[in-house]
């Protein structure tokens, strides 16, 4: 629920919207919101927490949506609260994966402090699992999420990081059928670890060690949460429940709370499953599997597994038919230069030099050749942009962080 204050700006008092990240953003809004980010047009509010707000914007440089979380004004002069939020930042940039949400910018406003990420149109776990009549998806669909969002986990380990917030809100699904983990503000180096005030994460999945507060959090806290996850998507509600968020972290602690089995909730789940979330869930870390990796490479030898890379099989033979290869691309190009008989479309990346040339020319070998590196350059810009924006998130981030 949005948290209203008279003192903030009319901007951050707006409501969020309630029907999900699946709409284009309105032309007709343009007048009504202020603009507060340089750059960015901003459209609509699509979440609100209690540190801070989701805006849907468009970046006007780029022609892309982004979504700009900004920190609560009331925040801005709480150094952990910035702490946070600029740590969320430097991560990110640090973490470049398919599963993980990108950065983009970070700056400071005269009002706040914001940080541009990749938009990703659809709603998180956490939304889908409220909004389905049971809460709980069908065991393939929840075995994918899965696996994905392992292979950020396994980015995240390789990087020498640990999330310590898995939970269903901090994962996205997009209507494109992409898993990406976000929120990485309370994510720490392996490295850097003190005891803990507070529990840095969330009751419902939080790990033994995090609940006790151990200073030597590693990436199993990561795979523990992740079991969490998993047990609540196919059984519809997290493993371990009670009145107040302190009972259901003294059942992450006490070895007698035996953890239920999904099998009990649903007998339809198989034993291959409720093996695999019970691994993941021991109490005791070290009889958890050690990497996101070690648990990926054991979910191979489940049968769901083996349909799932068939269905992805599957996908990517029809995407290679539709397609073409570099090599078929200039084969084709050439072709149709030689022999004169390609219809010249505009739209179409070979236009300008099918209309550029005779048919039967000398020069229609190298212009197809030519036509052929245009697409491999091209398929390297999202590469070349990726490291570009880490680049200049941490040149950023050195510039407008508080000095301590």
């Amino acid at each position: 629920m949005a948290d209203e204050n008279p003192k903030r700006p009319a901007f951050w008092n707006r409501k969020e919207r309630k029907d999900g990240q699946d709409e284009e953003p309105k032309s007709g809004q343009k007048e009504i919101w202020e603009q507060p980010f340089a750059g960015y047009k901003v459209y609509d509010k699509i979440a609100q927490g209690g540190s801070g707000a989701v805006f849907l914007a468009r970046d006007e440089r780029l022609g892309r949506d982004v979504a700009i979380k900004a920190l609560t004004p009331d925040l801005q002069s709480n150094e952990n609260a910035v702490d946070l939020f600029f740590n969320e930042a430097r991560n990110v940039a640090r973490l470049r994966h398919p599963n993980i949400v990108r950065g983009y910018d970070v700056g400071r406003t005269g009002t706040y402090f914001y940080f541009v990420m990749e938009f990703v149109r659809g709603e998180s776990l956490g939304v889908k699992l409220d909004r389905l009549d049971r809460h709980r998806l069908q065991e393939k669909e929840a075995f994918r999420i899965v696996r994905e969002i392992l292979k950020a986990l396994q980015c995240v380990f390789e990087t020498g990081l640990v999330h310590r917030d898995v939970k269903p809100g901090n994962i996205l699904l997009g209507n494109n059928g992409d898993v990406k983990l976000c929120d990485l503000g309370i994510a720490r180096e392996v490295a850097f670890a003190t005891p803990e005030a507070v529990v840095m994460g969330s009751p419902s999945y939080a790990s033994p060690e995090q609940v006790r507060g151990d200073c030597d959090i590693d990436i199993r806290a990561d795979i523990y949460g992740l079991g969490c996850t998993w047990f609540h998507m196919i059984t519809g509600q997290p493993p371990y429940r009670g009145e107040t968020a302190q009972q259901v972290m003294q059942k992450h602690l006490d070895e007698e709370a035996d953890l239920p089995s999904p099998r009990d909730l649903d007998p339809r789940l198989s034993a291959a499953t409720s093996a695999l979330i019970g691994w993941m869930m021991a109490k005791d870390r070290e009889k958890r599997p050690r990497t996101p990796q070690q648990l990926l490479n054991k979910m191979r030898e489940h049968p769901l597994c083996k349909m799932i890379e068939e269905e992805e099989r599957h996908r990517d033979a029809i995407a290679r038919i539709s397609t073409p290869t570099l090599d078929e691309l200039k084969e084709e190009l050439l072709g149709d230069l030689i022999h004169g008989d390609r219809v010249v479309d505009d739209d179409e990346p070979a236009a300008d030099a099918a209309a550029a040339t005779d048919a039967g020319g000398e020069g229609g070998g190298e212009q197809a050749d030519e036509q052929a590196e245009k697409v491999a350059a091209d398929a390297a810009e999202e590469a070349q942009e990726l490291t570009e924006n880490a680049r200049k998130l941490e040149e950023t981030l050195s510039e407008i962080q508080p000095q301590e």
